[in-house]
């Protein structure tokens, strides 16, 4: 089990070095980092908790894919496994829930605590969400995979806007739709090998504008509920409805773009400080899709032919 750790710990050291990151100030500087944007967070808006707890629940989501826990279990013997998994997850949720008690947000600290407990052992997401039926079957594979990998989250949004809906709260209504993009943006985290680039006969244009109009259009899929409801409940702040709409399809479509311009590469540091700005900088967003299409058609004429 020592040995394990160990592993994990030299990998992370590598992962950080090749993102030219020193892991010494990485270590330092985590946790003061961690609690500052914390802070900032339930400084700028008083959805936080909620916020955090979403944010709480993805990572702890990462700890339960099957194919992990799979290797886990045929690596240790079933004592040693079980230790790994709690102290997993220890690491994980603790921070999250440290900081929702010093803020008094004693419900969703119950929230996290409740959630370290079912990945502490659960056996793994794939076992129950391979026969889920989705709305994207006719176009694999992105959205397939990612909607039945991120059930739980999904479910989790839709709570969030039904109760929001329930007392009147416009604001967590709204977030339940941007979190609902937000998920959306890792269904595309995953770098396809480049036979399922090369497989297809068209230009680089093509290509791009085939994946943008699925992607965007089984994102719509998903707000179709959510809008509806939104705009229903909360008529006088249709425009602000419409306004979010519109920058999460123009994020989704700076990610995917994003993503083709430096594959087959995986998304570098100076990606991921772009689209984690663009976050709070919205119209970043008009610099950053034009310029990364324009990469990602240059670098994708190597893979495709018309």
């Amino acid at each position: 089990m020592k040995y394990y750790f160990r592993l994990q710990y030299k990998i992370l050291n590598r992962r950080l070095k090749s993102l030219g990151i020193p892991p010494l100030w990485f270590y330092i500087l985590s946790v003061p980092f961690f609690f500052f944007m914390s802070e900032f967070l339930f400084y700028k808006t008083t959805l936080a908790p909620y916020i955090y707890l979403f944010i709480s629940f993805f990572a702890l989501r990462s700890l339960i894919e099957e194919s992990r826990l799979s290797f886990l279990r045929m690596i240790f013997n079933t004592s040693d496994y079980y230790r790994i998994r709690v102290l997993e997850v220890i690491f994980m949720g603790l921070p999250f829930l440290i900081f929702l008690l010093l803020k008094g947000e004693y419900w969703c600290a119950g929230g996290v605590f409740l959630a370290s407990i079912i990945a502490s052992f659960h056996r793994g997401v794939s076992l129950f969400i391979k026969t889920i039926p989705t709305p994207f079957g006719k176009y694999p594979f992105e959205f397939v995979i990612g909607f039945r990998q991120y059930i739980l989250l999904i479910a989790f949004t839709y709570f969030t806007l039904l109760m929001g809906v329930k007392v009147g709260n416009y604001e967590l209504a709204l977030f339940s739709i941007a979190a609902q993009a937000f998920i959306t943006v890792f269904f595309h985290n995953w770098v396809e090998p480049k036979d399922y680039v090369t497989i297809h006969s068209m230009t680089s244009l093509e290509f791009l504008k085939n994946k943008l109009e699925i992607a965007l259009r089984q994102m719509g899929l998903l707000f179709i509920i959510p809008l509806f409801l939104v705009l229903t409940c909360f008529p006088s702040q249709w425009w602000i409805s419409l306004i979010l709409v519109c920058i999460c399809y123009l994020y989704l479509a700076t990610v995917i773009t994003s993503k083709y311009a430096f594959y087959p590469s995986e998304f570098n540091l100076l990606q991921a400080i772009l689209l984690g700005v663009s976050l709070f900088f919205p119209p970043l967003l008009v610099i950053l899709l034009p310029y990364y299409l324009a990469k990602a058609r240059k670098n994708l004429n190597s893979y495709l032919s018309s």
